[in-house]
């Protein structure tokens, strides 16, 4: 049986997030005062890590590759966009 499970994530490189294997993620957007990131999850699956890396929008520090694009996101009424992708 699958679920949606949310997940805490914060700007900067290189985070871990422990998810179900398997886990298919959705999206990730800003709620309330936080970052949070959805996944389709078996939550019977055993846990891995998930390697994360969230950029604003004109990073010099960003890689040529960055990985799979999984969202973009906007805080302080559109001030900082931030886009997060699954690291490579």
């Amino acid at each position: 049986m699958t679920t949606i499970w949310k997940f805490l994530i914060k700007p900067g490189r290189n985070q871990r997030l422990r998810l179900p294997k398997g886990a298919h993620i959705l999206t990730a957007q800003a709620q309330f005062n936080a970052v949070q990131l959805w996944a389709l999850v078996d939550p019977a699956a055993e846990l891995e890590d998930r390697a994360l890396s969230v950029y604003a929008t004109g990073a010099t520090a960003m890689p040529d590759n960055p990985g799979t694009y999984i969202a973009t996101f906007q805080v302080n009424g559109g001030a900082l966009v931030f886009h997060v992708f699954e690291d490579a």
